[in-house]
């Protein structure tokens, strides 16, 4: 009889190059959720559909969200949870990570899942309208003051207690501070970081077809400043995050 494995052998031999998977890929499974994760999440959204319980969801399980950003080979190197932009505004989250493509901040507003998306004659509506309105001003005051809203989140990531420990707010990060500044350094951060917003809004089961022709329209043609995903969407894409490939 042969020896007993451990688990992390067991787990080296299902995950490995040979599988299609690469070295990197432990980290993606730790970002990624499972079934069961899911589970929990319908169970939330069926329940309720305001801000506020979404949002304390998301921030007690916060890999629903990061599945949003990123290729297969993305890490994710911290969840901010309110983080300020300037003095002005507050974004619901930023998730800081890195890959090939670089350094990115991603800001991310909630909004219920109940509310419309787009009123009869095409508009945003009201609640999807402030959202984009708030992203424009985010993008706005960062495109004058880039290089204070990075210097600001980093000093918010290094503020952070060691993982695994979350801050009281759920903000947490995965590395060493030290680790994620040289990986900042490293890939550009300081000098070209990728920046974008997502606003989460509504659901896309419960869509009209006009409205979700409207709203494959505005992200077609308005997502490089803001990309509008229902509340199934950020489902999907958080359990396929794994399954995203740079190729």
């Amino acid at each position: 009889m042969s020896a007993p494995e451990s688990p992390q052998d067991v787990l080296d031999s299902i995950f490995n190059s040979e599988t299609g998977y690469e070295r990197s890929d432990p980290d993606i499974l730790e970002t990624s959720p499972s079934y069961d994760d899911l589970k929990e999440f319908a169970a939330a959204l069926g329940s309720s559909s305001s801000e506020e319980d979404m949002q304390k969801f998301i921030t007690e399980h916060p890999k629903i969200l990061v599945g949003l950003f990123g290729v297969a080979d993305d890490s994710i190197l911290a969840v901010l949870t309110k983080p300020a932009i300037g003095t002005q505004f507050v974004a619901d989250y930023a998730v800081v990570s890195f890959g090939q493509g670089g350094c990115c901040i991603h800001l991310v507003e909630l909004e219920p899942a109940d509310s419309p998306l787009f009123t009869k004659d095409g508009n945003r509506a009201h609640r999807h309208n402030g959202a984009f309105t708030q992203a424009r001003n985010w993008m706005s005051w960062i495109s004058a003051n880039r290089d204070t809203f990075v210097r600001d989140i980093m000093r918010k990531i290094e503020k952070l207690p060691d993982p695994p420990e979350r801050a009281s707010n759920g903000s947490f990060r995965r590395r060493s501070y030290k680790e994620i500044e040289n990986v900042w350094k490293g890939f550009g951060g300081f000098e070209e970081p990728f920046i974008d917003c997502k606003i989460v809004i509504g659901r896309w089961s419960q869509l009209d077809a006009d409205a979700r022709k409207a709203l494959i329209a505005q992200n077609k043609h308005d997502g490089a400043l803001a990309e509008t995903v229902t509340y199934e969407q950020l489902a999907r894409s958080s359990f396929q995050r794994p399954l995203r490939n740079p190729w």
